[in-house]
Protein backbone atom coordinates (compact mmCIF):
# COMPACT_ATOMS: atom_id res chain seq x y z
CA UNK A 1 0.00 0.00 0.00
CA UNK A 2 2.86 2.35 0.79
CA UNK A 3 4.19 1.78 -2.72
CA UNK A 4 0.80 2.70 -4.17
CA UNK A 5 0.69 5.91 -2.19
CA UNK A 6 4.20 6.77 -3.34
CA UNK A 7 3.27 6.17 -6.97
CA UNK A 8 0.17 8.29 -6.57
CA UNK A 9 2.16 11.18 -5.14
CA UNK A 10 4.40 11.11 -8.18
CA UNK A 11 1.46 11.75 -10.41
CA UNK A 12 1.03 15.31 -11.68
CA UNK A 13 -2.56 16.22 -10.99
CA UNK A 14 -4.36 17.35 -14.11
CA UNK A 15 -6.17 20.58 -13.32
CA UNK A 16 -7.88 20.71 -16.68
CA UNK A 17 -9.37 17.24 -16.22
CA UNK A 18 -10.83 18.25 -12.89
CA UNK A 19 -12.43 21.29 -14.52
CA UNK A 20 -14.11 19.05 -17.07
CA UNK A 21 -15.44 16.52 -14.55
CA UNK A 22 -18.38 18.79 -13.74
CA UNK A 23 -19.87 18.63 -17.23
CA UNK A 24 -23.65 18.57 -17.01
CA UNK A 25 -25.87 15.71 -18.10
CA UNK A 26 -27.75 18.06 -20.43
CA UNK A 27 -24.54 18.97 -22.26
CA UNK A 28 -23.77 15.27 -22.71
CA UNK A 29 -27.28 14.66 -24.09
CA UNK A 30 -26.88 17.50 -26.59
CA UNK A 31 -23.51 16.10 -27.66
CA UNK A 32 -25.06 12.68 -28.28
CA UNK A 33 -27.81 14.29 -30.43
CA UNK A 34 -25.15 15.90 -32.63
CA UNK A 35 -23.28 12.60 -32.86
CA UNK A 36 -26.41 10.69 -33.89
CA UNK A 37 -27.31 13.31 -36.51
CA UNK A 38 -23.82 13.29 -38.03
CA UNK A 39 -23.76 9.46 -38.07
CA UNK A 40 -27.05 9.43 -39.98
CA UNK A 41 -25.80 12.01 -42.49
CA UNK A 42 -22.54 10.10 -43.05
CA UNK A 43 -24.69 7.06 -43.82
CA UNK A 44 -26.63 9.22 -46.29
CA UNK A 45 -23.34 10.15 -47.97
CA UNK A 46 -23.29 6.51 -49.11
CA UNK A 47 -26.83 6.61 -50.57
CA UNK A 48 -27.50 5.17 -54.01
CA UNK A 49 -28.84 8.61 -54.95
CA UNK A 50 -26.23 11.27 -55.70
CA UNK A 51 -28.81 13.95 -54.92
CA UNK A 52 -29.21 12.52 -51.40
CA UNK A 53 -25.44 12.45 -51.02
CA UNK A 54 -25.22 16.12 -52.02
CA UNK A 55 -28.00 17.01 -49.57
CA UNK A 56 -26.26 15.14 -46.73
CA UNK A 57 -23.06 17.06 -47.44
CA UNK A 58 -24.92 20.38 -47.17
CA UNK A 59 -26.65 19.33 -43.94
CA UNK A 60 -23.34 18.40 -42.29
CA UNK A 61 -21.97 21.84 -43.13
CA UNK A 62 -25.06 23.43 -41.55
CA UNK A 63 -24.23 21.73 -38.23
CA UNK A 64 -20.97 23.64 -38.18
CA UNK A 65 -17.62 22.86 -36.59
CA UNK A 66 -19.19 20.62 -33.91
CA UNK A 67 -19.67 18.02 -36.64
CA UNK A 68 -15.89 17.59 -36.91
CA UNK A 69 -15.88 15.48 -33.75
CA UNK A 70 -18.02 12.78 -35.34
CA UNK A 71 -17.10 12.69 -39.04
CA UNK A 72 -15.22 9.60 -40.14
CA UNK A 73 -11.74 10.06 -41.52
CA UNK A 74 -11.16 8.90 -45.12
CA UNK A 75 -10.25 5.22 -45.23
CA UNK A 76 -9.12 2.57 -47.72
CA UNK A 77 -12.26 0.65 -46.71
CA UNK A 78 -14.55 3.40 -48.08
CA UNK A 79 -15.62 4.05 -51.67
CA UNK A 80 -13.73 6.74 -53.56
CA UNK A 81 -16.74 9.08 -53.67
CA UNK A 82 -17.26 8.86 -49.89
CA UNK A 83 -13.58 9.62 -49.25
CA UNK A 84 -13.75 12.67 -51.52
CA UNK A 85 -16.85 13.96 -49.75
CA UNK A 86 -15.42 13.36 -46.27
CA UNK A 87 -12.21 15.15 -47.23
CA UNK A 88 -14.10 18.08 -48.76
CA UNK A 89 -16.50 18.46 -45.82
CA UNK A 90 -13.74 18.20 -43.21
CA UNK A 91 -11.66 20.85 -44.99
CA UNK A 92 -14.59 23.28 -45.09
CA UNK A 93 -15.51 22.64 -41.45
CA UNK A 94 -11.90 23.13 -40.34
CA UNK A 95 -11.90 26.53 -42.07
CA UNK A 96 -15.15 27.40 -40.26
CA UNK A 97 -13.53 26.35 -36.98
CA UNK A 98 -10.53 28.61 -37.60
CA UNK A 99 -12.81 31.56 -38.35
CA UNK A 100 -14.75 30.88 -35.14
CA UNK A 101 -11.52 30.82 -33.15
CA UNK A 102 -10.20 34.17 -34.38
CA UNK A 103 -13.52 36.04 -34.49
CA UNK A 104 -14.43 38.18 -31.47
CA UNK A 105 -17.40 36.93 -29.46
CA UNK A 106 -20.76 38.66 -29.77
CA UNK A 107 -23.20 38.37 -26.88
CA UNK A 108 -26.85 39.37 -26.52
CA UNK A 109 -28.38 39.32 -23.02
CA UNK A 110 -31.36 41.21 -21.67
CA UNK A 111 -33.53 41.08 -18.56
CA UNK A 112 -33.14 40.44 -14.86
CA UNK A 113 -31.05 37.44 -13.83
CA UNK A 114 -28.65 36.19 -11.18
CA UNK A 115 -24.92 36.48 -11.66
CA UNK A 116 -24.83 32.70 -11.96
CA UNK A 117 -27.32 32.83 -14.82
CA UNK A 118 -25.40 35.65 -16.51
CA UNK A 119 -22.15 33.65 -16.30
CA UNK A 120 -23.91 30.60 -17.82
CA UNK A 121 -25.34 32.65 -20.68
CA UNK A 122 -21.96 34.18 -21.51
CA UNK A 123 -20.47 30.69 -21.65
CA UNK A 124 -23.33 29.36 -23.80
CA UNK A 125 -23.04 32.15 -26.36
CA UNK A 126 -19.28 32.62 -26.50
CA UNK A 127 -17.50 29.71 -24.81
CA UNK A 128 -15.95 32.16 -22.33
CA UNK A 129 -16.03 31.04 -18.71
CA UNK A 130 -16.47 33.57 -15.89
CA UNK A 131 -16.02 32.08 -12.41
CA UNK A 132 -16.07 33.26 -8.81
CA UNK A 133 -12.65 33.08 -7.14
CA UNK A 134 -11.85 30.17 -4.85
CA UNK A 135 -12.79 30.67 -1.20
CA UNK A 136 -15.71 33.06 -1.81
CA UNK A 137 -19.29 32.17 -0.86
CA UNK A 138 -21.12 30.76 -3.93
CA UNK A 139 -24.31 32.35 -2.57
CA UNK A 140 -22.91 35.68 -3.83
CA UNK A 141 -23.73 34.49 -7.36
CA UNK A 142 -27.44 34.58 -6.51
CA UNK A 143 -27.27 38.38 -6.57
CA UNK A 144 -29.62 39.72 -9.26
CA UNK A 145 -28.62 42.19 -11.98
CA UNK A 146 -30.36 43.61 -15.04
CA UNK A 147 -28.60 43.55 -18.40
CA UNK A 148 -29.52 44.99 -21.79
CA UNK A 149 -26.80 44.04 -24.28
CA UNK A 150 -27.15 43.39 -28.02
CA UNK A 151 -24.24 42.00 -30.06
CA UNK A 152 -21.87 43.23 -27.37
CA UNK A 153 -18.23 42.19 -27.29
CA UNK A 154 -17.10 39.86 -24.53
CA UNK A 155 -15.16 42.77 -23.01
CA UNK A 156 -18.18 45.09 -22.87
CA UNK A 157 -20.28 42.27 -21.45
CA UNK A 158 -17.65 41.40 -18.85
CA UNK A 159 -17.31 45.01 -17.71
CA UNK A 160 -21.10 45.44 -17.51
CA UNK A 161 -21.51 42.30 -15.39
CA UNK A 162 -18.69 43.33 -13.07
CA UNK A 163 -20.03 46.87 -12.69
CA UNK A 164 -23.61 45.84 -11.93
CA UNK A 165 -22.62 42.80 -9.90
CA UNK A 166 -20.10 44.55 -7.64
CA UNK A 167 -17.21 42.44 -8.90
CA UNK A 168 -13.51 42.94 -9.58
CA UNK A 169 -11.20 40.89 -11.82
CA UNK A 170 -8.69 38.60 -10.15
CA UNK A 171 -6.14 38.33 -12.94
CA UNK A 172 -3.49 36.34 -11.08
CA UNK A 173 -5.72 34.11 -8.96
CA UNK A 174 -7.63 32.24 -11.63
CA UNK A 175 -7.59 28.94 -13.45
CA UNK A 176 -6.79 27.88 -16.98
CA UNK A 177 -9.34 29.11 -19.52
CA UNK A 178 -11.51 31.30 -17.31
CA UNK A 179 -11.92 34.91 -16.19
CA UNK A 180 -11.93 34.92 -12.39
CA UNK A 181 -13.87 37.53 -10.45
CA UNK A 182 -14.16 38.37 -6.75
CA UNK A 183 -16.61 40.55 -4.79
CA UNK A 184 -15.52 44.18 -4.79
CA UNK A 185 -14.57 45.36 -1.30
CA UNK A 186 -16.45 48.27 0.24
CA UNK A 187 -14.93 51.49 -1.08
CA UNK A 188 -13.18 54.06 1.09
CA UNK A 189 -14.81 57.49 0.43
CA UNK A 190 -11.37 59.00 -0.12
CA UNK A 191 -10.61 56.39 -2.76
CA UNK A 192 -13.94 57.10 -4.47
CA UNK A 193 -12.96 60.76 -4.83
CA UNK A 194 -9.64 59.74 -6.37
CA UNK A 195 -11.36 57.35 -8.78
CA UNK A 196 -13.73 60.07 -9.97
CA UNK A 197 -10.87 62.44 -10.79
CA UNK A 198 -8.49 59.84 -12.25
CA UNK A 199 -7.94 59.42 -16.00
CA UNK A 200 -9.59 56.28 -17.47
CA UNK A 201 -6.85 54.12 -19.01
CA UNK A 202 -6.91 54.27 -22.83
CA UNK A 203 -7.86 50.89 -24.27
CA UNK A 204 -8.71 49.00 -27.45
CA UNK A 205 -11.05 46.05 -26.98
CA UNK A 206 -12.51 45.68 -30.46
CA UNK A 207 -11.24 42.13 -31.09
CA UNK A 208 -10.40 38.91 -29.27
CA UNK A 209 -7.63 40.87 -27.53
CA UNK A 210 -7.99 43.79 -25.15
CA UNK A 211 -5.09 46.20 -24.85
CA UNK A 212 -4.94 48.81 -22.10
CA UNK A 213 -2.38 51.45 -21.13
CA UNK A 214 -1.47 50.73 -17.52
CA UNK A 215 1.13 53.44 -17.02
CA UNK A 216 3.31 56.13 -18.59
CA UNK A 217 6.67 57.30 -17.23
CA UNK A 218 9.60 59.46 -18.29
CA UNK A 219 13.19 59.38 -17.08
CA UNK A 220 15.97 61.92 -17.44
CA UNK A 221 19.62 60.81 -17.27
CA UNK A 222 21.67 63.80 -16.06
CA UNK A 223 24.99 62.23 -17.06
CA UNK A 224 23.92 60.91 -20.45
CA UNK A 225 20.97 62.91 -21.83
CA UNK A 226 20.86 60.74 -24.96
CA UNK A 227 19.51 57.97 -22.71
CA UNK A 228 16.44 59.96 -21.66
CA UNK A 229 13.26 58.05 -22.46
CA UNK A 230 9.49 57.90 -22.19
CA UNK A 231 7.90 54.51 -21.54
CA UNK A 232 4.33 53.35 -22.13
CA UNK A 233 3.31 50.19 -20.22
CA UNK A 234 0.61 47.97 -21.72
CA UNK A 235 -1.62 45.18 -20.47
CA UNK A 236 -2.74 42.71 -23.14
CA UNK A 237 -5.61 40.34 -22.35
CA UNK A 238 -7.44 37.78 -24.48
CA UNK A 239 -10.83 36.14 -24.31
CA UNK A 240 -10.54 33.32 -21.74
CA UNK A 241 -11.71 30.70 -24.27
CA UNK A 242 -8.31 31.18 -25.91
CA UNK A 243 -4.84 30.18 -24.72
CA UNK A 244 -2.19 31.83 -26.93
CA UNK A 245 1.04 29.99 -27.53
CA UNK A 246 2.93 33.21 -28.20
CA UNK A 247 2.31 36.95 -28.69
CA UNK A 248 4.84 39.20 -30.42
CA UNK A 249 4.84 42.90 -31.22
CA UNK A 250 7.29 44.06 -33.94
CA UNK A 251 8.18 47.66 -33.08
CA UNK A 252 8.75 48.31 -36.78
CA UNK A 253 4.94 48.18 -37.12
CA UNK A 254 4.24 50.47 -34.14
CA UNK A 255 3.62 54.14 -34.84
CA UNK A 256 3.37 56.99 -32.29
CA UNK A 257 1.83 60.38 -33.01
CA UNK A 258 1.55 63.31 -30.64
CA UNK A 259 -1.69 65.26 -30.21
CA UNK A 260 -0.79 67.43 -33.24
CA UNK A 261 -0.10 64.45 -35.53
CA UNK A 262 3.71 64.68 -35.33
CA UNK A 263 5.51 61.32 -35.28
CA UNK A 264 7.39 60.30 -32.12
CA UNK A 265 10.42 58.03 -32.45
CA UNK A 266 10.64 54.54 -30.96
CA UNK A 267 13.97 53.86 -29.23
CA UNK A 268 14.67 50.55 -30.96
CA UNK A 269 12.45 50.11 -34.03
CA UNK A 270 14.08 46.79 -35.05
CA UNK A 271 13.16 45.10 -31.79
CA UNK A 272 10.36 42.52 -31.50
CA UNK A 273 8.70 42.41 -28.10
CA UNK A 274 7.64 38.95 -26.96
CA UNK A 275 5.20 38.29 -24.15
CA UNK A 276 5.52 35.23 -21.92
CA UNK A 277 2.12 33.54 -21.71
CA UNK A 278 1.76 31.94 -18.29
CA UNK A 279 -0.69 29.13 -17.79
CA UNK A 280 -3.85 30.21 -16.00
CA UNK A 281 -3.20 33.96 -16.47
CA UNK A 282 -5.14 35.60 -19.30
CA UNK A 283 -2.80 38.58 -19.54
CA UNK A 284 0.72 39.64 -20.46
CA UNK A 285 2.54 42.96 -20.10
CA UNK A 286 4.71 44.83 -22.58
CA UNK A 287 6.50 48.17 -22.44
CA UNK A 288 7.09 50.51 -25.38
CA UNK A 289 10.08 52.83 -25.06
CA UNK A 290 10.32 56.15 -26.94
CA UNK A 291 13.05 58.67 -27.23
CA UNK A 292 12.22 61.11 -24.46
CA UNK A 293 9.21 63.20 -25.42
CA UNK A 294 9.52 66.96 -25.04
CA UNK A 295 7.87 68.26 -21.88
CA UNK A 296 5.81 70.67 -23.96
CA UNK A 297 3.94 67.69 -25.43
CA UNK A 298 1.00 66.98 -23.12
CA UNK A 299 -0.22 63.71 -24.60
CA UNK A 300 0.39 60.98 -27.14
CA UNK A 301 -2.45 61.36 -29.59
CA UNK A 302 -2.28 57.92 -31.16
CA UNK A 303 -0.42 54.59 -30.80
CA UNK A 304 -1.11 52.08 -33.57
CA UNK A 305 0.49 48.75 -34.31
CA UNK A 306 0.02 45.03 -34.71
CA UNK A 307 0.27 41.96 -32.52
CA UNK A 308 1.40 38.73 -34.14
CA UNK A 309 -0.21 35.86 -32.23
CA UNK A 310 -0.04 32.09 -32.44
CA UNK A 311 -3.17 30.34 -31.17
CA UNK A 312 -4.08 26.66 -30.89
CA UNK A 313 -7.04 25.75 -33.08
CA UNK A 314 -10.29 24.13 -31.96
CA UNK A 315 -10.14 21.20 -29.59
CA UNK A 316 -10.20 17.98 -31.57
CA UNK A 317 -11.67 14.81 -30.04
CA UNK A 318 -9.91 11.48 -30.48
CA UNK A 319 -12.08 8.46 -29.67
CA UNK A 320 -11.27 4.80 -29.12
CA UNK A 321 -13.87 2.04 -28.74
CA UNK A 322 -14.20 -0.30 -25.74
CA UNK A 323 -10.60 -0.78 -24.62
CA UNK A 324 -10.97 -4.45 -23.66
CA UNK A 325 -11.79 -5.37 -27.26
CA UNK A 326 -9.06 -3.33 -28.99
CA UNK A 327 -6.41 -5.30 -30.84
CA UNK A 328 -2.98 -3.86 -31.59
CA UNK A 329 -2.12 -0.19 -31.11
CA UNK A 330 -4.60 1.86 -33.18
CA UNK A 331 -3.88 5.46 -34.16
CA UNK A 332 -6.29 8.34 -34.85
CA UNK A 333 -5.08 11.44 -36.74
CA UNK A 334 -6.83 14.82 -37.06
CA UNK A 335 -5.76 18.37 -37.90
CA UNK A 336 -2.04 17.70 -37.62
CA UNK A 337 -2.24 15.66 -34.39
CA UNK A 338 -2.04 11.87 -34.06
CA UNK A 339 -2.99 9.92 -30.93
CA UNK A 340 -1.99 6.27 -30.57
CA UNK A 341 -3.44 3.96 -27.93
CA UNK A 342 -0.70 1.76 -26.43
CA UNK A 343 -2.76 -0.29 -24.00
CA UNK A 344 -3.23 -0.11 -20.24
CA UNK A 345 -1.66 -1.75 -17.22
CA UNK A 346 -2.37 -2.08 -13.52
CA UNK A 347 -0.05 -0.15 -11.21
CA UNK A 348 -0.81 -1.17 -7.61
CA UNK A 349 -4.23 0.36 -6.88
CA UNK A 350 -4.40 2.40 -10.08
CA UNK A 351 -4.68 1.68 -13.80
CA UNK A 352 -2.36 3.46 -16.23
CA UNK A 353 -3.58 4.12 -19.79
CA UNK A 354 -0.68 4.69 -22.20
CA UNK A 355 -0.92 7.09 -25.13
CA UNK A 356 1.54 8.47 -27.62
CA UNK A 357 0.70 11.96 -28.88
CA UNK A 358 2.57 13.28 -31.92
CA UNK A 359 2.43 16.46 -33.97
CA UNK A 360 2.87 16.64 -37.74
CA UNK A 361 5.23 19.59 -37.38
CA UNK A 362 8.93 20.31 -37.09
CA UNK A 363 10.82 19.91 -33.84
CA UNK A 364 10.70 23.61 -32.97
CA UNK A 365 6.93 23.76 -33.38
CA UNK A 366 6.46 20.58 -31.35
CA UNK A 367 8.51 22.04 -28.50
CA UNK A 368 6.13 25.02 -28.38
CA UNK A 369 3.18 22.58 -28.10
CA UNK A 370 4.72 20.52 -25.33
CA UNK A 371 3.86 22.87 -22.48
CA UNK A 372 0.13 22.41 -23.00
CA UNK A 373 0.10 18.85 -24.41
CA UNK A 374 0.46 17.63 -20.84
CA UNK A 375 -2.71 19.51 -19.88
CA UNK A 376 -4.93 17.88 -22.50
CA UNK A 377 -7.65 15.85 -20.78
CA UNK A 378 -8.30 12.12 -21.16
CA UNK A 379 -11.62 10.50 -20.20
CA UNK A 380 -13.04 7.02 -19.86
CA UNK A 381 -16.52 6.94 -21.48
CA UNK A 382 -19.24 4.49 -20.43
CA UNK A 383 -22.11 3.26 -22.62
CA UNK A 384 -24.32 6.17 -21.49
CA UNK A 385 -21.70 8.70 -22.61
CA UNK A 386 -20.69 9.70 -19.06
CA UNK A 387 -17.12 11.01 -18.80
CA UNK A 388 -14.72 9.89 -16.07
CA UNK A 389 -11.58 12.08 -16.07
CA UNK A 390 -8.14 10.76 -15.22
CA UNK A 391 -6.94 11.60 -11.71
CA UNK A 392 -3.49 12.54 -12.96
CA UNK A 393 -0.77 11.84 -15.49
CA UNK A 394 2.98 11.63 -16.01
CA UNK A 395 5.16 12.08 -19.07
CA UNK A 396 7.30 9.34 -20.55
CA UNK A 397 9.48 8.86 -23.63
CA UNK A 398 9.97 12.04 -25.66
CA UNK A 399 11.35 12.60 -29.14
CA UNK A 400 11.35 15.53 -31.58
CA UNK A 401 7.78 14.96 -32.74
CA UNK A 402 5.91 13.16 -29.98
CA UNK A 403 5.63 12.16 -26.35
CA UNK A 404 4.29 9.15 -24.48
CA UNK A 405 1.99 9.95 -21.55
CA UNK A 406 0.47 7.75 -18.84
CA UNK A 407 -2.99 8.68 -17.52
CA UNK A 408 -4.18 7.20 -14.22
CA UNK A 409 -7.65 5.91 -13.34
CA UNK A 410 -9.15 4.19 -10.32
CA UNK A 411 -11.49 1.94 -12.34
CA UNK A 412 -10.28 -0.74 -14.70
CA UNK A 413 -10.63 0.68 -18.25
CA UNK A 414 -11.53 -2.60 -20.03
CA UNK A 415 -15.27 -1.89 -20.34
CA UNK A 416 -14.89 1.80 -21.21
CA UNK A 417 -14.22 3.75 -24.37
CA UNK A 418 -11.55 6.45 -24.45
CA UNK A 419 -11.79 10.17 -25.32
CA UNK A 420 -8.70 12.38 -25.66
CA UNK A 421 -8.99 16.10 -26.40
CA UNK A 422 -6.28 18.29 -27.89
CA UNK A 423 -6.03 21.51 -29.92
CA UNK A 424 -5.31 20.70 -33.53
CA UNK A 425 -4.06 23.04 -36.21
CA UNK A 426 -2.10 26.10 -35.11
CA UNK A 427 -3.57 29.45 -36.16
CA UNK A 428 -1.52 32.59 -36.85
CA UNK A 429 -3.58 35.69 -36.02
CA UNK A 430 -2.54 39.29 -36.74
CA UNK A 431 -4.32 41.72 -34.41
CA UNK A 432 -4.19 45.43 -35.21
CA UNK A 433 -4.65 47.89 -32.35
CA UNK A 434 -5.05 51.62 -31.84
CA UNK A 435 -4.82 53.56 -28.57
CA UNK A 436 -5.79 57.21 -28.36
CA UNK A 437 -5.18 60.19 -26.05
CA UNK A 438 -2.51 58.84 -23.71
CA UNK A 439 -1.66 61.52 -21.12
CA UNK A 440 2.04 62.17 -20.47
CA UNK A 441 3.54 62.83 -17.02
Amino acid sequence: MRSAVKNFLLVTVSVLAILFCHATASAQTEEMKVADKVDALVEQLQSASYEERDEAEKEILKIGSDALDYIDDPSDQFEEDLNKRLTRVRKQLEQIAIEETISPSKITISGEMTLKQAFAEVKRQSGNVIALGEGYDPAFLEKKITLDLTDASFWDTFVEIKTKGGLDSNTYGGELGQATVIPRPAADPAQIDKAVTSVPPPSDDSGIFRMRVSGVSSARNLLRPELDYTRVDLEIQWEPRLTPISIDMPLSKVKFLDADGNELKVSNPDQVLSGVVQQGINQIEMSLTLENVNRDVKSIGDISGRLECILPGRREKFRFAELGSIEGEPKVSKAGVSVQYLGYEQNEDLYAVNLRVAMESNAEEFESHLGWLYDNPLFLINDAGKKEPSIGHQGGDLDERGVQIQYFFVEEPANFGLLYESPGAIVSVPADFKLKDIPLP
